[in-house]
């Protein structure tokens, strides 16, 4: 068995929904998974995950790492199109701006401007 540890800060029950939601039966039923809480001395507050231990075998070791990567790569992609939104906000220079670099930078085709019409094929 290899077992994994991760923190993903305030978005690691997060991570672990991803992770068990896109994972199949067999291997959820193989996997050990033991999450870490933060200490709320004298607060009564549901618990709140800091870290998760997830026990599996090395091919679902794999399999894992490889949803780890598409997680945080998928936060990547929101945060920059989130800067872009916030740039649009401002001024819509600001938003093109932000737009060019997030295309330039990412695997995130962005396109703004009025949406283009699309043509209606229902009486052919």
């Amino acid at each position: 068995m290899v077992t994994i540890r991760f923190v993903a800060e305030d978005r690691t029950e997060d991570l672990v929904n991803f992770i068990t939601g896109q994972m199949d039966d067999d291997a959820l039923d193989a996997m050990a998974l033991q999450r870490e809480h933060a200490r709320t001395p004298g607060l009564a507050s549901e618990p709140v995950t800091t870290a998760v231990l997830i026990s599996v075998t090395p091919i679902v070791a794999r399999t894992v790492a490889r949803l780890i990567e598409r997680w945080l790569e998928s936060r990547r992609q929101e945060r920059q199109l989130t800067l872009v939104l916030d740039g649009f906000t401002e001024s819509d220079e600001a938003g093109r701006q932000l737009a060019n670099l997030a295309s330039k930078y990412s695997d995130v085709s962005v396109s703004f401007g009025p949406l283009p019409s699309i043509p209606d094929t229902r009486g052919t």
